[in-house]
């Protein structure tokens, strides 16, 4: 994923992998292990389960579509058409 820094204007690089807190290799290239991500991600995971217990966040309802990943095809027109809005849609394959 790529994100402006309202800092520098400038495009920067953030890989998920950083929030599992060790070093790791990504497109050939070596990432040392960012502790300040890990510290980052324990914390929100801590507030979003709390959040969850308490009713406070509510995911999307799931719409479950038929036709497997043939389905899939349906939902993506269903999106484009802007026939979907606050749902999660879900095939099973």
């Amino acid at each position: 994923m790529q994100v402006v820094s309202p800092k520098t204007d400038t495009f920067q690089h953030v890989y998920g992998y950083t929030a599992i807190g060790e070093s790791f290799t990504k497109f050939g290239q070596d990432f040392a292990a960012k502790p300040e991500d890990y510290k980052l991600a324990s914390n929100f995971m801590q507030i979003a389960e709390q959040l969850f217990a308490e009713g406070k966040l509510v995911p999307h309802p799931q719409s479950v579509g038929e036709g497997g990943l043939y389905g899939v095809l349906d939902g993506l027109q269903r999106m484009r058409d802007g026939k979907v809005s606050g749902e999660k849609l879900v095939y099973r394959l």
